[in-house]
């Protein structure tokens, strides 16, 4: 079998339907074979019976894995020669399995490929990073402008190279030879949302292979449509400790407490500082929320 598709599915019935009418003309337009694998984190709308009429084999979890050890199901069930890890939230354009392929096979050194994100609004979102370091997540700290998480105009891809080299490819869409999951495994299962794709992808480059976004495999991607049932405070205390899992496992316990103490004080300085404008509801409303970060991020070292 040429493809298997891994999809997670979590109370996105809509998302998931178009996702897999994507998969399933693209699979068709390939000629060659495939399979689509949806793992369900026991959604409570009509996801599963969405997923069976489009053909998907799916896999019933009782509780909510998470993203990496839901996908580890996925990956085990699959037997393509390449296998596509897909969001529920995203879909294939025209012709973009075909571009994965292409890459991903006619290179042996290439080891997993992304496709270029492409949003509702028709912008492109930049995907291809390197590996983290301390300065660059300081800077992330201080918001986006800094950080350099931009939006493109749509017009840019024509200066992009046909394949653009990185480090580190996005959890939305990536697909891997066979022979390198069997090399480096699936992804953290210790990780329950965010950081686990950050992680997988150190650890294929660690293993000797190249990753790269495909310029010519444009995927939609809501972006944020898998966690929207995950309030501010909890999103940021998960992506915390999948950085510090991070920092552990592929820098050093130095980085990781030099990390973790400047985001604490990071938290804790715009926890105090909406105190100046208290009467303004929304200030207080925000304050009230990095303090509850704060205390849900002091408890990951007071727990380990």
């Amino acid at each position: 079998m040429e493809y298997s598709v891994v999809i997670v599915s979590y109370n996105q019935c809509s998302l998931l339907y178009r996702c897999l009418q994507s998969v399933k003309s693209e699979i068709k337009r390939s000629g060659r074979g495939g399979e689509t694998i949806v793992v369900d984190n026991n959604s409570s709308d009509a996801s599963v019976e969405v997923a069976r009429q489009l053909g998907a084999r799916v896999y019933c979890s009782d509780t909510n894995l998470g993203f990496a050890a839901a996908n580890n199901i996925g990956l085990s069930l699959s037997r393509g020669r390449f296998i596509l890890l897909l969001n529920s939230d995203a879909a294939l354009f025209s012709g973009s399995l075909a571009a994965l392929t292409k890459t991903l096979d006619g290179d042996p050194g290439m080891g997993a490929v992304g496709g270029l994100e492409v949003r509702p609004n028709g912008l492109i979102a930049r995907t291809w990073w390197p590996y983290p370091n301390l300065w660059r997540d300081i800077l992330a700290l201080l918001g986006p402008s800094f950080s350099g998480n931009v939006l493109l105009k749509p017009q840019k891809t024509e200066l992009f190279p046909a394949t653009i080299v990185t480090s580190i490819l996005p959890g939305y869409c990536i697909m891997i030879k066979r022979e390198v999951l069997d090399r480096v495994g699936g992804l953290d299962s210790s990780l329950f949302f965010y950081g686990e794709d950050v992680e997988w992808s150190w650890r294929i480059g660690k293993a000797g292979w190249r990753m790269a976004v495909v310029r010519d495999a444009p995927v939609l991607h809501i972006g944020g449509a898998s966690s929207a049932g995950i309030n501010s405070a909890r999103r940021h205390y998960l992506l915390a400790k999948g950085r510090l899992n991070l920092y552990r496992k592929h820098r050093s316990e130095r980085h990781a407490w030099i990390y973790f103490y400047i985001l604490v004080l990071s938290v804790f300085l715009q926890s105090l500082l909406p105190l100046l404008l208290y009467l303004y509801p929304p200030a207080r409303r925000f304050s009230a929320r990095k303090r509850t970060l704060l205390r849900m991020l002091l408890s990951i070292e007071g727990s380990s």
